[in-house]
């Protein structure tokens, strides 16, 4: 994989990189872990990445956080992480996508947005919406995934997928294990 030595390059790597993805994409819904009662939505989907580990310390009832072996979540410069949040009936994906962009751009003046082809989960699933964003305090780079999946009562809920990390070395190290992540997602560990 070349390495990326600015934005542009890191726009263009992405959506080479990712679109490879689709190769292996499983049509199969997520099965949402520890589900037992009408509040299933507020479960993370299982994901994992070969030879990384699960900061429970910081995980939550609607997150997983995945980090290098070592070291915990707030000492790594780079992590990938699942957020689920229930989907409101009359919420779109492109609203979710919208809502977060502001939310980001108040949240951190001058982050720059970058929209990435979709990447297709087969079976006519909605597909991940892809989003590489850049701003200037740590994490510096992130890249999303974002698509709506359900529950096994076929609940809606709105999956993120993201990677973070300080520099280009660290996102050049870890589109790899984002891409695991997103060829496993809804697949048992």
């Amino acid at each position: 994989m070349p390495r990326i030595t600015s934005v542009s390059g890191l726009k263009a790597l992405a959506v080479s990189a990712l679109l490879a993805i689709t190769v292996g994409m499983s049509g199969q819904a997520a099965e949402v872990a520890g589900c037992a009662s009408p509040a299933c939505s507020d479960y993370a989907p299982p994901i994992a990445v070969p030879g990384w580990v699960h900061d429970t310390a910081y995980e939550g009832r609607s997150m997983q956080i995945l980090v290098p072996p070592g070291i915990p979540f707030y000492l790594s410069s780079r992590w990938i992480g699942v957020y689920v949040s229930l989907k409101p009936e009359n919420q779109t994906l492109d609203d979710r996508l919208a809502s977060g962009e502001s939310s980001g751009t108040r949240t951190y003046p001058g982050i720059r947005y970058f929209h990435l082809p979709d990447v297709p989960r087969g079976d006519g699933q909605e597909p991940f919406h892809l989003r590489l964003s850049e701003k200037s305090n740590d994490p510096k780079f992130g890249l999303s995934a974002v698509t709506i999946d359900t529950d096994r009562a076929g609940r809606p809920y709105f999956v993120t997928i993201a990677l973070a990390a300080n520099d280009l070395e660290d996102l050049n190290a870890t589109v790899p294990l984002f891409q695991a992540a997103l060829r496993n997602f809804g697949k048992p560990n």
